[in-house]
């Protein structure tokens, strides 16, 4: 049966490393399934702006603040905005958002997804009941008579647990071998990714 866990968290993105923290701070022995190495700590802000970020909602930023990963963002790498404007590319439609109609300080924050998942990565890294198998990926799974899932490891054996979550993104290989169906297709569009410096001040507004 190999080791036994409470959850297996196949995956240490954003999903998978803020799921795993929080069932973690409520008691459950938690393994998580990386296929990556840990990466270098970059919250120090001095690298390059990665072009990936998110729009994290009030909501988000509270459940990251009880965790205590929000705290740990460099606060010059995170931007949060206060209106937002979104139109129509074929036509005049138009909304505006404004967080003042909504009496809140912000409609959300800006923050590069690297910056995240690392303060996230960090922090499950101190948390004495989360166990890395990182790098490693699974490669069988079994469900079990007594109602446990057991997975087996390329590199680590085998790890049993109650609740197995697939958080390993897009194409997920979890999935595939629970033999979980999906449908997928092709959207046939590209997009270009940038980090721009603008002649004019944003005013904390962002623009869809």
């Amino acid at each position: 049966m190999g080791k036994r866990f409470d959850i297996i968290v196949a995956g240490a993105g954003m999903v998978g490393a803020c799921c795993a923290l929080a069932m973690a701070r409520h008691g459950y022995r938690v393994a998580i399934i990386e296929p990556s190495e840990m990466p270098v700590n970059e919250l120090n802000g001095d690298g390059d702006y990665d072009l990936r970020v998110s729009a994290v909602s009030p909501a988000s930023q509270r459940l990251l603040s009880e965790l205590g990963v929000w705290q740990a963002l460099n606060s010059n790498r995170v931007c949060e905005y206060e209106k937002m404007f979104v139109w129509h590319e074929h036509g005049q439609a138009s909304l505006e958002f404004d967080s003042a109609e909504m009496a809140q300080a912000s409609l959300g924050a800006i923050a590069e997804n690297r910056q995240i998942v690392h303060a996230l990565r960090l922090a499950c890294e101190r948390q004495a009941n989360i166990e890395w198998f990182s790098p490693d990926h699974i490669v069988e799974l079994m469900e079990n008579s007594e109602q446990t899932v057991s997975v087996q490891l390329s590199s680590h054996g085998e790890l049993t647990s109650d609740l197995l979550i697939a958080a390993d993104g897009r194409g997920s290989a979890t999935r595939e071998l629970a033999g979980l169906h999906s449908t997928g297709g092709d959207y046939r569009q590209r997009a270009i990714v940038a980090n721009i410096d603008t002649e004019l001040p944003h005013l904390r507004t962002a623009w869809q």
